[in-house]
């Protein structure tokens, strides 16, 4: 099953159903035997795949109980002409946000809740997906809008479909936001109030009668390099990882998530020793400067206490970076280096 490319996503739900394909496509790299592969090279092809995804993150699933609150005062993006699931609008995120490993400034999102980082649509992150519209004869019946709240280091983007109607049945409503931390880059997906009279029409182009949910990242418009998308019952659903091509609209959670219900994506719940795998390494910490050791230069680095805050941004002078300023104890260290962002654990002793 394959993810169609951006200009053909909006419509193939016409003309194919997911609920009755299933053809699987392994990846090339994948259709030749290992065994064929000399003991030393076979090594070195598992290091290679490995890596393909070392630098990026991983994004845990929690699922949460929090009272759904409207957004107060938020820009609105929609205006008096009604929108439908192909609307399109720009959020300046406001602060440096990480999804995958990559940095971001700018999130796009449409009517539909698909929402992504990029123009290639590579860097995915749908809270709620599924041909949405606004209700009525105006798109102010149905805003869509954002704000960000809290202190430089702690902001929290959130995005909002208020009172958003189905394509299929525009009497149906739905209640949603995504939130998007600074710092910890945990992702969030808030569900309110809704009334869906009728799952298997409003929801007919997914895998199940749900809406998808989930983070993707893509290397080609139909090669999924790796995901973490919802799947079973809306109550209680479980995270599944699939990858290479796939139909991205094929796996769905069943039901509507009740009001109050938050799924968390934590890139850091991730165990420390997931940080390890970094494009540099880390030397003579002690006294009050690091040596960080890489094959290009260090762009910036920020240094994270293990509860998410914020401890130092700074570039370093060289290859040494001061932390003599910094308390004993365990941190993580960020650096990006060539536009990509890596981490791993750096333990201070004066």
């Amino acid at each position: 099953m394959c993810r169609a490319d951006p200009g053909e996503r909006r419509t193939r739900g016409k003309s194919q159903n997911p609920r009755s394909l299933f053809i699987i496509r392994v990846p090339f790299f994948c259709i030749f035997s290992l065994s064929k592969i000399p003991p030393m090279k076979k090594l070195l092809f598992l290091f290679l795949i490995a890596a393909l995804r070392l630098n990026a993150q991983s994004y845990p699933f929690t699922q949460l109980t929090d009272p759904y609150v409207d957004l107060t005062g938020p820009t609105t993006l929609t205006t008096s002409t009604p929108w439908t699931y192909a609307s399109a609008f720009t959020v300046p995120i406001g602060f440096n946000f990480t999804f995958m490993g990559m940095p971001f400034t700018t999130l796009y999102v449409e009517g539909s809740g698909f929402t992504y980082f990029d123009a290639n649509y590579y860097y995915l992150c749908l809270p709620f997906t599924v041909k949405l519209a606004s209700k009525g004869t105006s798109g102010n019946n149905s805003p869509i809008s954002y704000s960000t709240t809290g202190s430089v280091g702690s902001r929290i983007l959130k995005v909002q479909w208020k009172n958003a109607g189905f394509h299929y049945d525009t009497t149906s409503t739905m209640n949603f936001q995504l939130w998007l931390y600074e710092t910890t880059n945990i992702i969030e997906m808030h569900y309110g109030s809704s009334n869906v009279a009728n799952p298997a029409l409003v929801y007919q182009e997914n895998g199940s009668d749900g809406p998808v949910v989930g983070l993707y990242e893509y290397a080609t418009s139909i090669n999924c390099t790796y995901s973490v998308c919802l799947n079973g019952n809306a109550a209680a659903p479980q995270a599944l990882n699939p990858t290479g091509n796939f139909f991205l609209f094929g796996t769905s959670i069943l039901g509507t998530p009740s009001s109050g219900t938050v799924y968390k994506f934590d890139p850091w719940s991730v165990g420390i020793d997931e940080y390890n795998a970094s494009s540099f390494t880390i030397s003579n910490v002690s006294g009050d400067f690091v040596l960080i050791n890489s094959e290009s230069p260090v762009e910036n680095c920020t240094l994270y206490a293990l509860d998410g805050k914020t401890a130092i941004t700074r570039q370093p002078e060289g290859q040494q970076l001061f932390i003599g300023d910094l308390p004993a104890g365990m941190y993580i260290i960020e650096a990006q280096i060539s536009g990509v962002v890596s981490r791993q654990k750096l333990v201070i002793s004066h």
